[in-house]
């Protein structure tokens, strides 16, 4: 009962329906000195929802949360602060902005993959086309010849002339190479082995 009646105390201090008394700030939190403090009990960052990262890998641990009462600058970080100490770990601390001062975010989600076309060169045919749009082509090492959606495998492609009216949900073939300190990365086409362009590339 007592564990439970904890949580539902933190909870409240974390959403603003009641504070606990006031306490200066661990010197784990690294806090300037004086720093005014909320402490909302003991939790995890998961159930409080203060975590800066959703599924952050340390958000199910149990760590004595501080929230500090007033907002205030303190590096990159701006807002009312959260700091986590971990029973488990005393030595490692998180440091977070208040989720109501727009410290949580969800970490992007990959973009569907565009299917690939049912009928499309082989690896074989890709390395032989790249080959073909260089010069002394026997002298060039295929590093990688990877297929699918140009704007997945070629994330810069916007930026060449040779993209034209290819859309980024085109499957292509994309070929690096190498000849000393030199690179080449070659674009064909997925369904029929035409080269799109050739990027040059200076290797160190």
């Amino acid at each position: 009962m007592r564990n439970c009646f904890a949580i539902v105390l933190t909870i409240a201090v974390l959403t603003g329906c009641g504070t606990l008394p006031g306490r200066e700030a661990p010197e784990q939190c690294g806090f300037p000195a004086g720093t005014a403090l909320s402490y909302a009990g003991r939790s995890t960052t998961s159930a409080l929802n203060v975590q800066e990262v959703v599924a952050d890998p340390m958000s199910d641990d149990l760590a004595d949360i501080y929230v500090t009462r007033d907002k205030f600058d303190w590096g990159d970080l701006h807002g009312r602060l959260v700091c986590a100490i971990f029973v488990d770990q005393p030595s490692f601390v998180e440091i977070t902005v208040h989720p109501a001062d727009g410290g949580r975010f969800e970490p992007p989600q990959p973009a569907e993959r565009a299917p690939a076309p049912p009928d499309g060169i082989s690896r074989t045919d890709a390395v032989d086309a790249a080959l073909g749009a260089l010069p002394d082509a026997g002298e060039w090492e295929v590093l990688i010849a990877e297929a699918g959606p140009l704007g997945q495998v070629v994330p810069t492609w916007e930026d060449y002339e040779w993209a034209g009216d290819v859309t980024a949900d085109r499957w292509v073939w994309r070929v690096f190479l190498a000849r000393g300190d030199r690179g080449a990365e070659v674009v064909v086409d997925f369904v029929d082995g035409s080269v799109y362009g050739v990027i040059d590339l200076i290797l160190n």
